[in-house]
């Protein structure tokens, strides 16, 4: 009798510490600018398909848009090009045309931004399963106003869920 009161024990005390997998994940943009941090809490990613069907150069890739309001109103901006579909683990540079993130602030009215022809960012994505894509990023994000010098991005990291357009 004693074992089984033992044996009994011990599975319960296993069963209770299994930790439970179907914790759904936080979805987010969080960003260092200039010392100043941003939160964005569910962000909303989509993808578009390729078009080959007409005569626009500009829409021959999958593009990733992905939008996050901050946690002071500040409206952050990613746009991602791939020649794959979907999205694979790796590095997207703003020196590539269709690469870029903008950050507008609400309260001053002013944007901030890297393409390729202004500033700089490196994002890379780090894991993608299933429709959920994360990763982190960093740069020199311009003025557009051209009064402000370039503002140091630290930091950057993002998940969220893809859906397709």
């Amino acid at each position: 009798m004693r074992q089984c009161f033992v044996l009994a024990s011990l599975l319960c005390l296993i069963s209770a510490c299994s930790k439970d997998n179907n914790e759904t994940k936080r979805k987010f943009v969080s960003l260092q600018l200039d010392g100043l941090v941003i939160l964005a809490e569910n962000p909303t990613a989509v993808l578009t398909p390729a078009n080959l069907t007409d005569t626009d150069p500009n829409n021959d890739f999958p593009t990733l848009k992905i939008t996050g309001i901050g946690n002071s109103d500040e409206t952050i901006n990613f746009s991602l090009i791939s020649e794959t579909d979907p999205f694979k683990k790796g590095s997207y540079l703003s020196t590539q045309q269709g690469n870029g993130m903008s950050i507008t602030f609400s309260d001053s009215v002013y944007t901030v931004l890297a393409d390729n022809n202004n500033g700089y960012m490196a994002l890379n994505i780090t894991e993608v399963q299933d429709s959920l894509i994360e990763g982190d990023f960093s740069g020199l994000l311009a003025d557009t106003s051209g009064t402000i010098a370039l503002k140091t991005l630290t930091h950057g990291s993002f998940r969220t869920i893809v859906t397709r357009n």
